[in-house]
């Protein structure tokens, strides 16, 4: 499997959505597309999709902060089932780092669910901590982990 981390091409915007739409327990389509769609306006330098053999597997969408540059987030990486567990959400986490530490960020923050251990896991791993645990995040019942990682900058 050869695997391609590019940036995001309103191309992409089917397989994305459908990624999205499959992370999603109550998917809503119409708003998860206006997600997608408004995402790779304001993020087309930190919006990238994993492709392998001319097909997308994955996505991950970074953000610097509006008027704190130095600090930013991951703020969604998904892979497709079936593709995880084959370092694919690893490289894309690798590349979205890269690209946010050359912006300047210097403290970088993401969500994660705490029931999702391989990627509090990868997380941890390459640094990250916890930095919060918010009750109901999402709703109830959709806790988050807030985890921070201090980066290097260029």
């Amino acid at each position: 499997m050869v695997l391609i981390i590019r940036k995001y091409s309103d191309g992409d915007f089917s397989a994305v959505c459908a990624i999205e739409g499959a992370e999603c327990s109550e998917p809503e389509p119409y708003s998860q597309a206006v997600f997608i769609r408004q995402a790779g306006l304001l993020f087309p330098d930190t919006f990238l999709v994993a492709e392998s053999d001319g097909e997308i597997i994955g996505y991950t969408i970074g953000a610097v902060v509006q008027g704190r540059s130095e600090e930013g987030w991951i703020i969604r990486m998904a892979v497709r089932k079936g593709f995880r567990g084959r370092k694919t959400g690893e490289m894309m986490f690798f590349r979205i780092l890269e690209l946010m530490e050359d912006k300047g960020v210097e403290n970088l923050f993401l969500t994660v669910s705490p029931g999702n251990l391989p990627a509090c896991s990868m997380y941890e791993k390459h640094g990250f901590e916890i930095a919060d645990e918010i009750p109901s995040y999402f709703g109830e019942g959709k806790d988050r982990l807030v985890m921070q990682k201090t980066c290097r900058t260029r």
